[in-house]
């Protein structure tokens, strides 16, 4: 998984894949983002409130856009990867499926209305998602 401090909580980062076998057999990613309490462990406390969860989600994600959500499911992939070109599931002791770790590519006919002025370096800079909060700014 990704991980990271952001506002006093820590995000993992993660996705859902679905099997679809129509119009041809391929897997869905759905990007995923769990939360715990900061408290300086690498995994943190657990949150069971689905309505905190919820909010952080919209609070603490509301800042990535659409590079970052792609950046981080591209760093997701090659970290199941590793060296491969392939993602390697178990199948059996002595079988194992192999998928290409890279997504499918294609264009679309539609853009958003606003330009993406943002280069590759300014990618990463929103200051919500970068390494530990300062402690005026950790929420309670």
């Amino acid at each position: 998984m990704l991980r990271n401090v952001a506002k006093g909580h820590i995000w993992q980062f993660g996705v859902t894949a679905m099997p679809y076998f129509w119009p041809f057999w391929h897997l869905k990613l759905k990007s995923r983002v769990l939360f715990s309490v900061d408290n300086n462990t690498a995994e943190g406390l657990g949150i069971d409130d689905a309505r905190k969860l919820h909010r952080l989600r919209r609070s603490i994600c509301k800042g990535w856009r659409n590079k970052q959500w792609h950046g981080r499911m591209l760093a997701f992939l090659e970290l199941l990867s590793g060296e491969s070109a392939y993602i390697r599931l178990s199948l059996s002791a002595n079988a194992a499926l192999a998928i290409e770790a890279a997504p499918m590519l294609f264009s679309s006919p539609v853009s958003t209305a606003l330009p993406d002025v943002l280069d590759a370096d300014e990618e990463e800079t929103d200051s919500s998602t970068l390494g530990r909060p300062d402690n005026d700014e950790v929420e309670e």
